[in-house]
């Protein structure tokens, strides 16, 4: 499984707002996260993404 770097919406952890290719200053980004690819969240996040956009990230499971 790939780690994902991501920053939450907000502390409730519920939806991704950002993701990011390694980790950022969290004094910058507020609620970075690492979740696996495989994470139900990722997944929904990558899905609501135009194709473009997917052919650019991890796809989720791998």
């Amino acid at each position: 499984m790939t780690e994902i770097y991501i920053q939450w919406t907000d502390s409730t952890k519920t939806a991704i707002a950002s993701v990011f290719s390694c980790a950022q200053d969290p004094t910058v980004w507020q609620n970075q996260d690492v979740i696996p690819s495989n994470d139900e969240r990722y997944a929904s996040h990558f899905n609501a993404m135009p194709s473009s956009i997917q052919s650019k990230m991890v796809a989720p499971g791998t």
